[in-house]
């Protein structure tokens, strides 16, 4: 099954749509093409009949990609088929990260001839996310940032709504709960990733860094105190360097948090929803993808 999101990069994919189905065709599958037309369409779609077939591929950008692989979790496991990723958004996080080609029909190649990989996949309550989840500032470029504006000039869109961000910035004092113990401050931004790549920008990674280790790289960012901090966070930005800004980083497979007002939330790129507390885990090797 070979799932296309119509508005992610349709310039990218919509050209070489025959040459990707026929690298398929050519691996050994038959293959039936479904263009999602909405989000609903497409979980009842993978969900309701993605058993019936050997692979899902999705071909889009993150949020496709999200919504498939939720999608796929819905599947009992027995049945659940393996997941491949054609990507054709904008950044591409996920699949720089992964070295999956930026190539539609290289993409498509590295499904047929690739490796199986069993992946983690986290849980933000009852909402799935890939790769990463963030709430603060910068974490709502992604879904805030028009589409046009996206097309047009790409990674650079994402610098400039970054930019913008800094002029309102928001801290929320939240209480993380981790292992029985408690981290409670004022945090302008917190990322929940298993990623080396977020909105383009490459991460400074953990020491021990492993994609499908089954545990959550936390990354928090406390509130600047003064103009100063704040100059500076720019020039973090800018720079794509953390230029000594106060971060807390760890792992762990679990943790929950508390907050006295919602904190809207991004799950790979896409708005996740509001919440004033909420459970966060990841589970290791729950879906089989092919690159």
């Amino acid at each position: 099954m070979l799932v296309v999101n119509p508005s992610a990069g349709k310039s990218a994919v919509g050209p070489r749509m025959i040459e990707i189905i026929d690298v398929f065709i050519k691996g050994g599958y038959d293959v039936e093409t479904v263009v999602s037309q909405s989000v609903e369409h497409l979980k009842e779609t993978v969900t309701g009949r993605g058993g019936d077939f050997d692979v899902v591929v999705c071909c889009g950008g993150d949020g496709t990609l999200n919504l498939t692989c939720g999608a796929l979790l819905g599947i009992d496991g027995a049945s659940r088929p393996k997941f491949g990723y054609i990507p054709t958004g904008t950044t591409n996080d996920f699949a720089k990260t992964r070295g999956i080609s930026s190539d539609p029909v290289k993409a498509a190649k590295q499904i047929v001839e690739g490796e199986e990989h069993k992946i983690d996949v986290g849980f933000f309550g009852d909402k799935t996310y890939v790769y990463v989840a963030a709430f603060g500032v910068f974490s709502d470029v992604s879904y805030a940032t028009s589409r046009s504006l996206k097309k047009a000039i790409g990674h650079a869109a994402y610098v400039i709504g970054g930019i913008k961000a800094v002029a309102h910035i928001e801290s929320f004092h939240v209480k993380f709960t981790v292992n029985g113990e408690t981290i409670e401050d004022d945090f302008i931004y917190g990322m929940l990733s298993n990623t080396r790549r977020v909105g383009g920008f490459k991460l400074p990674l953990f020491k021990k860094f492993d994609l499908d280790d089954g545990l959550i790289d936390i990354t928090l960012v406390k509130k600047p105190k003064g103009i100063k901090r704040r100059s500076r966070l720019v020039n973090a930005l800018i720079k794509q360097k953390s230029d000594g800004m106060e971060l807390l980083q760890f792992t762990t497979d679990s943790l929950s948090y508390e907050c006295d007002k919602e904190i809207p939330w991004t799950l790979d790129g896409e708005f996740g929803g509001a919440y004033k507390s909420n459970d966060i885990k990841i589970v290791g090797g729950l879906v089989t993808m092919v690159y």
